[in-house]
């Protein structure tokens, strides 16, 4: 290929067409090379499309945000701004981009978080939606309604050895002819996210009693469309399994995490007693909202918010990538590292 000629064709192209690119516009470009530097960070070599891009600017490119740092030309001098087709160094990434991602300037840190956060949420439902979703308890059920013959494949997690062997045995009970039951793992403990891979790989459901999954097995498990049921007394665990099978599963309550945050530090306020200061990791919560407070992956309290405060004042809700103080309804003995999970309970139709 000729490289001389075609570029000579590009330009001609470009003058007939009237192709230009528009100064005035807000500013982006496309990465064309990546690399970590020692002294800098992260940096990317980002030759500008449109309008500017200036020191201090935000910026959103891939499922990442920063501000501009420092521009170097192609030259390696230290510049304020870039302008349109100008090939230049830019620092303030997060994180190494991608060769070919768009890079665009946005008007502050909130505008850069928001659409991270949009784009982050499209990419978790372009995923979610290609999950096989694995059997439930209403699945049995409507097999039940068929009279076909059943067997649900179960992994059982409980608190003790002695509440693993007596739910084994209660649910044995229970099978009959056209009914079976199948322990695929059983073991003591909390729900892993390895219990979830197993039973998705196993087509089974998921059983804690007296035991909750982990934050990442609630996340594998919308991932992977596995159900999962957890239970404290042995009857209700008994009742639904056989209503699965007699297919008369009546709504039940499901939770739904609506944020998660962390515990930074801890405040004595006078007539009011310890406030925990937090930071809101994802999500949004309220005032009012339901929480339970993870030590060490143990859930050590679970009750509700009493009070959220911004600052000084008292507040409705708190939206992720924001401080907030928290306090705990009839609960003081919150510490700093403690994981708070927000959650709200619907009743869902079986």
């Amino acid at each position: 290929i000729n490289i001389e000629e075609l570029l000579e064709i590009i330009l001609l192209v470009t003058d007939l067409h009237e192709i230009k690119g528009n100064p005035a516009a807000e500013g982006s470009g496309i990465i064309i090379e990546s690399k970590l530097d020692k002294n800098l960070g992260p940096v990317g070599t980002v030759l500008v499309r449109r309008g500017k891009i200036k020191v201090g600017d935000f910026f959103v490119t891939g499922n990442a945000y920063g501000k501009v740092r420092t521009i170097r030309d192609e030259y390696g001098s230290i510049i304020n701004e870039a302008t349109l087709s100008q090939p230049v160094e830019i620092s303030g990434f997060t994180v190494v981009p991608q060769a070919g991602d768009r890079l665009f300037i946005v008007k502050n840190e909130k505008a850069a978080k928001d659409s991270v956060s949009k784009r982050d949420y499209q990419k978790k439902l372009l995923r979610l939606s290609d999950i096989r979703r694995h059997i439930t308890l209403e699945d049995i059920a409507e097999l039940s309604k068929e009279s076909e013959i059943k067997k649900l494949k179960i992994i059982l997690k409980a608190e003790s050895n002695g509440s693993l062997d007596a739910v084994e045995k209660t649910l044995k009970d229970i099978e009959e002819e056209n009914i079976k039951i199948d322990f695929i793992h059983k073991a003591v403990g909390a729900i892993s996210d390895s219990d979830i891979l197993l039973a998705s790989a196993s087509d089974a459901i998921v059983i804690g009693f007296g035991v909750n999954p982990t934050s990442k097995a609630k996340m594998v498990s919308k991932e992977e469309g596995v159900e999962v049921r957890t239970y404290d007394i042995i009857y209700k665990l008994v009742d639904e399994i056989k209503l699965a099978f007699k297919g008369l599963l009546e709504p039940r309550v499901e939770e739904k995490l609506k944020g998660n945050v962390e515990v930074r530090e801890m405040f004595k306020v006078s007539k009011i007693g310890y406030v925990a200061g937090c930071y809101v990791l994802s999500g949004e919560i309220e005032r009012g909202d339901l929480i339970r407070v993870v030590r060490d992956e143990k859930i050590i309290y679970d009750g509700k918010i009493s009070s959220l405060h911004r600052f000084k004042e008292d507040v409705k809700k708190v939206s992720a990538g924001y401080e907030c103080g928290i306090r705990i309804e009839n609960f003081q003995e919150i510490s700093i590292g403690d994981a708070l999970e927000v959650y709200e309970k619907k009743t869902v139709q079986q």
